[in-house]
């Protein structure tokens, strides 16, 4: 194997490029020729990261390795770059050049940081390249694009041969996706979007949760100057003049992109030196030129250059801002946000630009516009109140997740006669409905469309359809407002799925999504949620790309606005979604933070929610007992409260007690003669299914068959594939408990068929599972798709059973390498095993999570193992050798 072929394997994310110049440099220098690999890039791209990887491969290739970093306070000690060689015996300062071409064996000289070496260190580097040594010396150098050593540059740049220039860029989306994954796709997107695709922030940032990442990705420059972060990055302002870090910090005061005059007036400086400082700080690599501005290389800088001011400076700084900005007519927010920062008490003038400012901001920038907006009450004067200020102040504290300081601010506005007690009421009835109280919600409601809209909401909560259906249709007679026809529109069709009326549900959410989709996202900010319930009615429908998609577009409003009393019931929707789709780490990952989130804005009901759509992906990744002790959580706090949520924990738990085989739990949840269950397909074929299987388990058959019966009937005459799958599963397992082994294993396999079609993962992999436990002599084939499926969604848990099964059914044996046709290797046979069960390439590729050509290659490799030359050959052949496995076996 050659040089190459043994590092190429290592290449850390996005730097393949450097893995193959340093391979091939090895190679030529192994071969006794000298080589040259020049590695370029900006601060925090992982230059030092890998020239430390390639004095590890050097080391263990034979190389006798010499590292040296320059340091930026050794600059005046000749030589200090090659301190390490100079250790060796024969070595002096004068003669380094020389000591290398003479060296009798192979030797790397991995030299960092050469933008910070001394003037000696950098002639010598630049005597090798230009007369390489004839001997086996490999030399691999590194600096910072915007300091580049001038003469060892042009001296690369001049080589004949054996010379390799490796520029690092940022990494890329793909290259998060291998960094980062098991992470969600929203959280590759914000830790790109918060590190710029630099490796070093990237790492510091890998540990921080969604919500922080979010948190900077909105505020951009304006980031706290505690974080650790900006702490660790302070040396790079160390070697500035004073000139030029006064003037990084009037920049960081000031923002990017402010003008010259702006920049002078805050630092206090002439404009002359503040162009000579800007220069300073573009040749420190801190920023580069805009045209006539300067930006900071990342807004971490920005933050670090602010941290080295003190409290008292930056007032007084933002201050001068703020007389510069209103003298010349500046832009309205920038202008706040330097009064928000320096303007004293009693300033009316200060005052009305601030609530001016925050007041334009309630839907767009919540937790601006609350900062804004409370700092222009603090200061004024309280005798005669600004009421109007005060409403839009409650509002902002109700979408950035502050309930209860926002019912505080309402109080006084709610009281009877009071001008704007109905637009208070309205924003009332939001704070009580996330705070999980329905019967004051209700309490505050008018007449008006929007209270239409809010009656028709807290009807579904409660499932009363026909409630709910009666207030949208109210809704819809108002045609002048689409986002709220919208919000009818999808209200209407979750009481008819509640109804059990499939296709009005999905004709009005479809005619929902023409509508959202022609609505601009300033529109839509104040209706955020309504985005919320149509992919929640979307996913119990099956439309789960749509769902997807409307999940991404309500990422972005609360990306870019910051509500934060909209994010836990997206992110809930989101991993329901997830659940649905598989992907059982991302799901619980979510979950996770929804919890978070909804303690953050004071709701202990979206809590709850989070948790009751938490049970299901727990189940199947720690196990029924697990689920079970979450559910019971639930009910001793008694939430939620809201019936919606209550049905969709009560049949979460239904599920862990059927899959811990717990028949008197399941029956009692689901078959309370008291307890009414609305005529939503989803619950009747869950809860049908349920009792057949917990009847199944006790012995009664007829009574099994008949439950499993009604299910089916109810699936098909819903039309959704999820429900006919889930029904004839349970016919699957009531046949089964029967001992019809024929009939159920067939039930099973078309379970898994349409499960297959409608893109439920878990479900399907769970069909083959029953498929190979009704007839173990025929398994081999389920039991590897079973496992194939519960790995692909994580389904630690189901791994375990499904082990544990194949091993008593004395199918393992044939699953062993060593017994494996052909020598088929493990990836190999479960290709294979996924082929032999009637999966295209296609769906294999998606399943394993890798590309169709590499599904197509490992088949170009099997068929000739096994001596084969069709899909059906193929099945059959395994099908053999599974049969006269299990005979050796017994």
């Amino acid at each position: 194997m050659s040089r190459a072929e043994m590092v190429r394997g290592e290449a850390p994310a996005g730097r393949g490029g450097f893995v193959d110049a340093f391979a091939a440099a090895a190679d030529r220098a192994t071969a006794g020729r000298f080589a040259v690999v020049e590695v370029c890039g900006g601060a925090g791209m992982g230059k030092s990261h890998l020239l430390a990887d390639a004095a590890r491969l050097a080391r263990d290739a034979g190389f006798r390795v010499c590292e040296g970093r320059a340091d930026r306070f050794e600059k005046g000690i000749p030589f200090a770059l090659f301190a390490e060689l100079l250790r060796l015996p024969g070595v002096e300062p004068t003669r380094v050049a020389e000591c290398v071409e003479k060296s009798g064996s192979r030797l790397a000289l991995v030299l960092d940081d050469l933008q910070w070496a001394d003037h000696a260190s950098l002639d010598v580097v630049e005597h090798l390249v230009r007369h390489p040594p004839n001997a086996p010396v490999l030399l691999v150098v590194a600096f910072r694009s915007a300091r580049s050593p001038l003469g060892v540059v042009d001296a690369v740049a001049r080589a004949a041969d054996g010379v390799w220039r490796v520029t690092l860029d940022p990494l890329c989306d793909w290259d998060l996706r291998v960094l980062h994954p098991d992470a969600s796709e929203r959280r590759r997107q914000l830790l790109m979007r918060a590190s710029h695709g630099n490796p070093r922030y990237l790492r510091m940032l890998a540990a921080l949760p969604d919500a922080t990442l979010g948190r900077i990705v909105r505020q951009g420059d304006d980031l706290d100057e505690t974080t650790d972060i900006v702490r660790v990055l302070t040396a790079e302002f160390a070697t500035l003049s004073g000139t030029a870090l006064r003037i990084a910090q009037a920049i960081a005061v000031t923002g990017d992109h402010a003008a010259f005059d702006l920049v002078a007036c805050v630092a206090e400086l002439p404009v002359g030196q503040v162009v000579d400082g800007l220069d300073e700080l573009c040749a420190a690599g801190l920023g580069a030129m805009d045209g006539a501005w300067f930006t900071f290389q990342h807004p971490f800088l920005c933050a670090t250059a602010r941290a080295t001011t003190g409290p008292a400076w930056r007032t007084r700084a933002h201050a001068r801002a703020a007389g510069y900005l209103r003298a010349h007519d500046g832009p309205l927010p920038r202008l706040a946000h330097h009064l928000e920062r320096s303007a004293q008490y009693g300033d009316e003038h200060a005052a009305a630009t601030l609530i001016e400012a925050g007041e334009s901001l309630v839907y767009q920038a919540p937790a601006t516009a609350v900062r804004l907006l409370d700092k222009a009450l603090r200061i004024v004067s309280a005798s005669g109140g600004r009421p109007a200020s005060t409403l839009r102040y409650a509002l902002a504290l109700a979408l950035s997740g502050e309930l209860d300081r926002g019912w505080a601010a309402l109080q006084e506005l709610l009281r009877d006669r009071h001008p704007l007690r109905a637009e208070a009421a309205a924003v009332g009835v939001e704070i009580a409905r996330l705070r999980g109280d329905l019967d004051t919600a209700t309490a505050l409601l008018g007449d008006d469309g929007p209270a239409a809209v809010q009656y028709a909401a807290i009807a579904a909560l409660r499932e009363n359809s026909s409630a709910a259906a009666d207030h949208a249709r109210q809704a819809l007679l108002d045609g002048r407002r689409p986002a709220l026809a919208a919000a009818a529109l999808v209200l209407r069709a979750w009481a008819a799925l509640d109804a059990g009326q499939v296709s009005a549900a999905r004709a009005d959410a479809r005619h929902a999504s023409r509508l959202l989709d022609g609505i601009s996202t300033v529109t839509l900010v104040p209706h955020v949620e309504l985005v919320n319930l149509l992919a929640w009615v979307e996913t119990w429908l099956g439309d789960l790309t749509a769902a997807t998609a409307h999940l991404a577009r309500a990422y972005e409003v609360l990306d870019q606005t910051g509500q934060r009393s909209a994010l836990p019931h997206t992110l809930v929707v989101d991993a329901a979604l997830q659940t649905r789709l598989g992907r059982l780490t991302c799901a619980l990952d979510l979950t996770d933070q929804a919890a978070l989130a909804a303690d953050h804005i004071g709701s202990p009901e979206l809590r709850a929610l989070a948790h009751a759509v938490r049970l299901r992906a727990l189940l199947w990744t720690s196990g029924p007992a697990a689920a079970v002790d979450l559910a019971r959580g639930l009910e001793e706090s008694g939430r939620p409260r809201f019936r919606a949520w209550w049905r969709i924990a009560r049949l979460n738990l239904a599920t862990a007690c059927t899959t811990a085989e717990d028949p008197a739990a399941v029956l009692d949840l689901l078959a309370r003669p008291d307890e009414t269950w609305p005529a939503d397909p989803l619950a009747r074929v869950t809860r049908l299914g349920g009792v057949a299987q917990a009847r199944a388990m006790l012995g009664d058959h007829d009574a099994a068959a008949g439950a499993a019966a009604d299910a089916e009937l109810v699936a098909f005459a819903s039309g959704l594939d999820y429900e006919i799958g889930s029904a004839w599963y349970a016919k699957a397992f009531v046949a089964h408990r029967a001992a019809q082994p024929g009939r159920a294993r067939q039930l099973a396999l078309r379970a898994a068929t349409v499960f297959a079609a409608c893109q439920a993962p878990l479900e399907e992999a769970r069909a083959h599972h029953l498929a190979a436990v009704c007839e173990p002599e025929r398994a081999h084939t389920e039991l590897g798709l079973a496992k194939a499926g519960y790995a692909a969604c994580g389904a630690e848990w189901l791994l375990t059973v499904v082990t544990r099964d194949q091993r008593r059914m004395a199918a393992r044996s044939s699953r062993r390498r060593g017994t494996a046709p052909a020598g088929l290797t493990d990836r190999e046979r479960q290709i294979a095993d996924l082929v032999a069960g009637g999966l295209t390439n296609q769906q294999i590729a998606n399943r394993l999570f890798v590309s169709r050509r590499t599904v197509e290659s490992h088949l170009s490799r099997i068929f000739p193992k096994l001596a084969v030359r069709s899909r059906i050959a193929l099945a059959r052949c395994l099908g053999e050798g599974a049969a006269r496995n299990g005979s050796s076996a017994e």
